[in-house]
């Protein structure tokens, strides 16, 4: 998820998913940002259904195509390749090329603040942010 700061002061938005409410209600004028959201797991489209949260379901990644969520005991994490061998449920998704999409969308003016929760693909997109030149647009950046 990232957020930009909306001009027009936006209401706040009582998202369900927890981290987006957070950031909202905690985060020093929260509820004056523009949320956009990725998600790649497609059973929380619902959550984002009445609120201004722009959504995408779309795992955020490298590059545009398809990828692979696993989830397990462990909990998840998504491959961007091959089908993985591993025990546990295994599901295609859709992937987006985030590097291309803050490039068009992010301006040096915006404030940003990016959280991740990617399921361990922060150890590609991030050094993919920084060769595109693209990480000095962000000002705050969290990892879960």
């Amino acid at each position: 998820m990232w957020s930009r700061r909306n001009s027009a002061n936006g209401p706040l938005v009582r998202s369900p998913r927890g981290s987006i409410y957070r950031f909202q209600s905690a985060y020093p004028h929260g509820s004056e940002f523009q949320v956009v959201a990725f998600e790649a797991n497609s059973k929380f489209n619902r959550s984002y259904i009445g609120t201004d949260v722009e959504y995408y379901n779309y795992a955020a990644g490298t590059r545009n195509g398809s990828a692979f969520l696993s989830g397990n005991a462990l909990g998840a994490r998504v491959f961007n390749g091959t089908k993985p061998v591993l025990s546990g449920r295994i599901s295609e998704i859709r992937m987006l090329d985030f590097v291309a999409f803050a490039r068009r969308r992010l301006r040096p003016e915006d404030y940003v603040v990016l959280k991740m929760d990617i399921e361990d693909s922060e150890w590609t997109l991030v050094p993919a942010l920084i060769a595109a030149g693209v990480m000095p647009l962000m000002d705050e950046m969290f990892f879960e």
